[in-house]
C-alpha cells in the first residue's frame, strides 16, 4: 500500500482551516499577504506538485487561529515525500497550478514565467487591492490615464450593512476605463478617461435614491491598458461584486441603450436615465431585486471577524 499523500493531508487541513474560519481563498489571501494564486494552490495541492513554502503555510494558519505545529509537520512530511520521489515520476507541469510558487523557499523544479500574461494581469490586480481607499468625492482634480478601479460603501444603507466597513475590503462595484472602450467612446475620451468615469459615477449616486456619493471610497489604479480588462475581471471574480454580478446597470450611459427596460440598479435607486425612456419600476420589482441584493450579500459580504 502507498504511503499517505502528506500532500493532499496538507492540503485538506488547510482548506478545513479557512473553512473554520469563514474566509474564502481571496480574502485570506489578502489578510495573509499572500497572493490568491500562492494560497489557491495551498489547498488544492496533491502529489507530484510543489509543496507549500513554511512562510505560505504559517501565514494561512495565522489569518485562521488554527494550531499550526501540525500543519508544519504535515508539510515536513510532504516535502520528505518530494524529495524521495524519483524526478522521472513526477507529472509534467499543467495549468494555472504551477502559477502559485512565486514565494516558495525551495528551488523550483519547473519554469516560473512572471511575464506571462495571466501573472501580469494578476499583479496589477493584486496592485489595486493595496491602494489606500479615498473618498469619491476627493477626486476633483483632474489626471490623466487609464486604469481600472474599486468602489466601496462605507454609509448607513441598510441593504448594503454586510459590506459598509471602513476597512475597505469588499467591493461594490469594479470597473476600468480603456483606450478605445465602448463605454468612453466620445465625451469622456481617452487623456483623463479614468478621472471622468469616476466622476460620471459621483454624479450618478448625487440623483440616487438611499445613496450618497460622500459615503463611496475608491481605490484606483493607473496602468497599461493591456492589462486593464483582464485586471477588472480578475478582481470581480475574486470579490463577485453585487452591482457588477446582480444589481446590474450602475455603470449605464445612456437610456437609449436599454431599450425600454430598466436595469436592475435603476430599480432600485431612482432612475438617472431621462424620464418616458424606461418605464416606472413597480413595487413588485424593487421587491425582487432587494431580495437579490440581500442573499448575495448573505453569501458573499464581508466576514464579521470574531472576538
Amino acid at each position: 500500500m502507498d504511503d499517505p499523500d502528506s500532500l493532499e493531508e496538507l492540503a485538506r487541513a488547510l482548506m478545513s482551516a479557512l473553512t473554520l474560519a469563514d474566509l474564502g481563498k481571496a480574502r485570506a489571501a489578502k489578510k495573509a499577504a499572500l497572493s490568491t494564486n500562492t494560497v489557491s494552490a495551498a489547498v488544492n495541492a496533491r502529489r507530484g506538485r510543489p509543496v507549500p513554502s513554511q512562510r505560505t503555510v504559517t501565514r494561512i494558519a495565522q489569518v485562521c487561529n488554527a494550531d499550526l505545529d501540525p500543519l508544519l509537520e504535515l508539510r515536513r512530511k510532504a516535502e520528505a515525500q518530494r524529495r524521495a520521489t524519483k524526478a522521472e515520476e513526477l507529472p509534467p507541469p499543467s495549468g494555472p497550478d504551477w502559477l502559485v510558487t512565486a514565494d516558495s523557499t525551495e528551488p523550483p523544479e519547473r519554469h516560473f514565467n512572471p511575464l506571462r500574461r495571466e501573472n501580469l494581469i494578476r499583479s496589477v490586480a493584486s496592485a489595486l487591492s493595496t491602494v489606500d481607499p479615498v473618498p469619491l468625492t476627493d477626486l476633483r482634480h483632474k489626471f490623466d490615464g487609464l486604469g481600472v478601479y474599486a468602489l466601496y460603501y462605507v454609509g448607513p444603507n441598510e441593504l448594503y450593512r454586510p459590506v459598509s466597513q471602513s476597512s475597505c475590503e469588499t467591493p461594490l462595484y469594479v470597473g476600468s476605463a480603456e483606450q478605445g472602450g465602448t463605454r468612453l467612446a466620445g465625451a469622456e475620451g481617452a487623456g483623463d478617461a479614468l478621472w471622468a468615469r469616476l466622476a460620471r459615477h459621483r454624479r450618478t449616486l448625487q440623483r440616487a435614491i438611499g445613496l450618497a456619493p460622500e459615503d463611496f471610497r475608491v481605490r484606483h489604479l493607473l496602468t497599461d491598458d493591456l492589462f486593464i480588462s483582464g485586471a477588472a475581471h480578475l478582481t470581480i471574480k475574486d470579490h463577485l461584486p453585487v452591482w457588477n454580478v446582480v444589481l446590474t446597470g450602475f455603470g449605464a450611459m445612456a437610456a437609449g441603450r436599454m431599450r425600454g427596460h430598466t436595469p436592475p440598479w435603476h430599480v432600485l435607486h431612482g432612475s438617472t436615465l431621462r424620464e418616458g425612456d424606461v418605464p416606472r419600476p413597480q413595487p413588485e420589482d424593487i421587491a425582487q431585486w432587494t431580495e437579490r441584493v440581500r442573499r448575495h450579500l448573505a453569501a458573499h459580504g464581508t466576514p464579521k471577524r470574531s472576538g
